[in-house]
């Protein structure tokens, strides 16, 4: 957990992102750190919850992501 005031160096995945994280990313998440933020998404876009006021250089969207079944 991280205080709601300290900036994160790493990558972070945030509906504030621009853009959706990908492969690209791996060396920078190795070195640096991937962050998630448990909370609503919704919330963080009003500028409430836990990560409203998380500082990061690095945000990054989801990739789509198709539910399904090992075969």
């Amino acid at each position: 957990d991280l205080p709601h005031h300290v900036s994160f160096g790493g990558i972070t995945l945030s509906a504030a992102g621009r853009s959706v994280m990908s492969p690209r990313d791996k060396d920078y998440v190795e070195s640096s750190g991937l962050c998630v933020i448990d909370c609503s998404w919704n919330k963080i876009l009003r500028g409430e919850g836990a990560g409203a006021k998380l500082r990061t250089p690095f945000p990054r969207l989801l990739p789509f992501l198709i539910a399904g079944e090992a075969i």
